[in-house]
Formats: C-alpha cells, sequence, structure tokens
C-alpha cells in the first residue's frame, strides 16, 4: 500500500508530466525566465527556433542570447518583474534564414506576464510569442498596392487638369488645386473659366 507521501510524489510527477506535454506541444513560442537578471529557465522547441543551432539557452539572460535585445531586456524588468504588469509588443522581427521568413526576417508577437514566486511577488515571467510572418507580409503588400493606386490616381488628377486658364480679356485668372478629400492628392475639384453676360 502506497503511503500519503508516496502518492502525494506520484501525483506531482504526473503533473510535472502533463505540464511538459503541454509545453512542448504547444504552437506558441513559450519560456520561463526567472529571477533579477531574467535568466531563462525553460523554453519550448518552437523558441529555441530563434537561435542557432547546437545554442542552449538555460541559464542565460536575453543580452547575452540576443546582443541586439537589451532594451527589451530592461523593458520586461521594469515593467513585468518590477511592476507586475504584462505587456505585449506586436510584430518583432527576428533575424531567419529559413524558407518562411520575409525579406530576411520572421515576425512575432510576444505577451509576457509576471509568475509569482512562493512569497507572492513576481520571480519571474512567461513569454508566449506566435509568428505573425504572414500578417506583415500581406499588410506590406497591401499597403505597396494602396501606395501605387494612390500614386496612379495623382498621376490621373495633374494629367486632366489644365497647364493655365483660358484668357478672359479685362480679367487677370488664377487659380489653386486643393483636393475634396481629407489628406489625399485626389478629388472631384474640377473647373472652368468663361465670361458671362452682365445682364
Amino acid at each position: 500500500m502506497a503511503l500519503p507521501v508516496d502518492s502525494l510524489a506520484e501525483e506531482l510527477e504526473l503533473e510535472r508530466n502533463i505540464l511538459r506535454e503541454v509545453l512542448t506541444q504547444a504552437p506558441a513560442a513559450l519560456t520561463v525566465m526567472w529571477g533579477e537578471e531574467l535568466r531563462f529557465r525553460y523554453m519550448n522547441d518552437e523558441a529555441r527556433g530563434f537561435l542557432p543551432a547546437g545554442v542552449d539557452p538555460i541559464g542565460h539572460t536575453i543580452e547575452e542570447l540576443f546582443p541586439a535585445a537589451g532594451a527589451t531586456a530592461d523593458e520586461l524588468r521594469a515593467t513585468v518583474l518590477q511592476g507586475g504588469e504584462p505587456i505585449e509588443v506586436h510584430d518583432v522581427p527576428i533575424a531567419s534564414t529559413a524558407p518562411e521568413a520575409w525579406e530576411g526576417h520572421r515576425y512575432y508577437t510576444f505577451f509576457t506576464v509576471p509568475v509569482p514566486g512562493s512569497g507572492g511577488q513576481p520571480a519571474g515571467v512567461l513569454n508566449v510569442g506566435y509568428e505573425t510572418t504572414a500578417d506583415v507580409r500581406a499588410r506590406r503588400r497591401l499597403e505597396r498596392e494602396l501606395a501605387s493606386e494612390h500614386r496612379i490616381a495623382t498621376q490621373l488628377q495633374v494629367s486632366l487638369m489644365p497647364e493655365a486658364l483660358p484668357p478672359v480679356p479685362g480679367l487677370d485668372l488664377a487659380s489653386a488645386f486643393r483636393p475634396a478629400g481629407s489628406g489625399q492628392e485626389i478629388g472631384g475639384d474640377f473647373y472652368d473659366v468663361f465670361p458671362i453676360n452682365d445682364t
């Protein structure tokens, strides 16, 4: 017959195995960083994909693994670890030569939340990241298409405008073009000049 301590140990091991399986199979990059220096304590395979092959992140800080991310590490310490507030960072570019990369980067959105220690105060942080490369690619392509259409519309508008106003005897004429649309270079504002009867 199992002793209560043995039963508790078995339950704890079962819970750990379930948690390990969930973290491993999660379709997101998951990391846990711990302590004032925020050293990596856990990183699933999806998150390890950010690192060069053969690099073991456990025990290292963000700055040691990603030297350009010093400001991000400072924000995590100040906002999440010390302030206890979660943060969200969108479309972070990470250099990549993977086939999924776009213009040399893969993009991720990260959510970082505090993890309380035994005293209830934040002792570490949990990062959850998911890839947004396809969204960034689609958004940038749409922006380029809109810019191209805007350029064509502007050229069309200007080509339809007369180079000079027609002469009207006895008058000096001037004109200015301001499009009706807010922030747009094209509108339905066309004009003409013609004489009218005085009566």
